[in-house]
């Protein structure tokens, strides 16, 4: 499953990935015909492939519960510029956001399943990708928090605090 700030986000990255599917030699290569509409639900915010996966996508306002496939719940969620200048402009709307994902997120995915110290169902993967927009939004709140594993990739490669304030 895949989350974007709004449903043109997420439905834009449903496009490209039925284009990289349908026209990217090496992936038909590897696995084949992924993409057959007559026979799987093929349409702005699903695709169903010929493997038996499916990849959905929806906005940040949608709630991630409750989505599955098959019986099975997503074995990967990504949440992708999940945030919007609107979600940072008052303390109470960053703190919706955050709670927001917080609480969808603990029901969204599964937990691994152990047994007899043998892990035999891996947990759902949640990947994040954004920028920071407030020093309080929810990628600044994400970062803070020890549940998630984070790498940071600085796009500019210099320090923008420093740069604005040279008078250049």
């Amino acid at each position: 499953m895949v989350a974007g700030k709004t449903e043109q986000d997420a439905t834009e990255f449903i496009a490209q990935t039925r284009q990289a599917f349908e026209e990217n030699k090496y992936i038909i290569k590897s696995f084949g015909k992924l993409i057959e509409p007559k026979r799987y639900t093929v349409n702005k915010l699903e695709l169903e492939l010929s493997n038996k996966t499916k990849i959905q996508a929806i906005s940040s306002t949608s709630s991630m519960r409750g989505k599955k496939y098959s019986g099975y719940r997503p074995s990967v969620i990504i949440a992708d510029d999940y945030q919007s200048k609107s979600d940072c402009i008052t303390a109470e709307a960053r703190d919706k956001k955050y709670n927001t994902w917080v609480e969808d997120s603990q029901y969204a995915g599964d937990k691994a399943v152990v047994r007899d110290g043998h892990k035999i169902k891996m947990a759902t993967k949640f990947i994040v990708l954004g920028t920071i927009l407030h020093r309080d939004c929810f990628m600044s709140r994400l970062l803070k928090n020890k549940d998630y594993k984070h790498i940071v990739k600085r796009v500019v490669n210099f320090n923008v605090d420093e740069y604005f304030h040279e008078g250049i």
